[in-house]
C-alpha cells in the first residue's frame, strides 16, 4: 500500500509520514538547543541585581534626606538670627526695667522671664515624649503584655507631669499679669509694646527652635538606619558615594 503523502510547510516538496516525523524531531532538537541562551538567569544573579537596585534606591533616599537636612540647617541659621535679635530687644527692655523700677519689681521681672523660659521648654519636652510613647502604643498592638503595661505606665506618668507643667504655666501667666501691671505705671505705650513683643516672640521662637531640632534629629536617624541597612560589603564599595551624599 502506498503511504499517504504529507505536505511540509517549511518545504515545497511532499514527504512520507516517517520522513516528516524525523524532520520534526530534528527541528525540535534544534529549537531546544537554540533556547538555551534564553534560559532564566541564575537565582544568584537575580538576587544580586535586586540587591543592587534596592541599594541604589536607598542611596537616593539618603541623598534626598540630606537635602532636607541642609534646608533645616539653613532655616535654623535664620532662626538663630531672629533669636539673637529678640534677645537684643530683651536686653533693651531689661535696661528700661532697671532704670525705671525698684529692686523688688526688678526681681519679679527677672523671675518671670526665667520661669516663662523654663516652663515653655518643659512643656515642649513633655509633649514630645508623650507623643512618642502614644505612637509606640498605637504602632505595637501585638506586643507582649508586660511591654504594653510598661508603656501605659510611662504614658500615665508623663501625662501627670504634663498636667503639672500646665498648672505651672497658669502660674507663669499670672506672673506676667503682675509684671505688666507695674510696667504699665513706669513704661510708655511704645515701651510697653516692646515688652509684649519680646515675651511673645521669645515663646514662639523657642517652639520653632524645638520643632526644627526635632525634625533634624529624626532625619538624621532615618539616614543612619538606611546606611546601616546596606550590607557591609556594599558599604565598603559605595563608601565614596555615601560620603558624598552625607557631606
Amino acid at each position: 500500500m502506498t503511504p499517504k503523502l504529507t505536505y511540509d510547510i517549511f518545504s515545497s516538496r511532499s514527504t512520507s509520514p516517517d520522513a516528516a516525523s524525523t524532520k520534526m524531531s530534528s527541528r525540535r532538537r534544534r529549537y531546544r538547543r537554540g533556547t538555551k541562551s534564553c534560559d532564566v538567569l541564575p537565582v544568584k544573579a537575580v538576587t544580586q541585581d535586586l540587591q543592587e537596585s534596592i541599594t541604589q534606591k536607598k542611596l537616593k533616599l539618603i541623598s534626598n534626606l540630606k537635602l532636607k537636612t541642609d534646608e533645616i540647617h539653613a532655616m535654623r541659621d535664620l532662626l538663630d538670627i531672629e533669636i539673637h535679635q529678640n534677645e537684643c530687644l530683651g536686653q533693651e527692655v531689661l535696661d528700661l526695667v532697671q532704670s525705671r523700677c525698684n529692686e523688688k519689681e526688678l526681681e519679679k521681672y527677672n523671675h518671670f522671664i526665667e520661669d516663662a523660659n523654663n516652663i515653655t521648654n518643659l512643656l515642649l519636652s513633655l509633649s514630645g515624649r508623650l507623643s512618642l510613647v502614644e505612637n509606640a502604643i498605637k504602632m505595637n498592638v501585638g506586643m507582649a503584655k508586660d511591654q504594653m503595661k510598661f508603656l501605659c505606665q510611662k504614658r500615665a506618668k508623663l501625662l501627670e507631669q504634663f498636667n503639672d507643667a500646665k498648672d505651672l504655666k497658669i502660674f507663669t501667666d499670672k506672673q506676667q499679669q503682675i509684671v505688666s501691671e507695674f510696667l504699665l505705671r513706669q513704661f510708655s505705650r511704645k515701651q510697653m509694646s516692646l515688652f509684649e513683643r519680646y515675651i511673645k516672640m521669645k515663646s514662639s521662637l523657642i517652639v520653632e527652635q524645638r520643632e526644627l531640632d526635632d525634625k533634624a534629629r529624626l532625619i538624621e536617624m532615618q539616614m543612619q538606619c538606611l546606611r546601616d541597612s546596606i550590607p557591609e560589603s556594599e558599604q565598603f564599595r559605595l563608601q565614596p558615594i555615601l560620603d558624598k551624599a552625607l557631606l
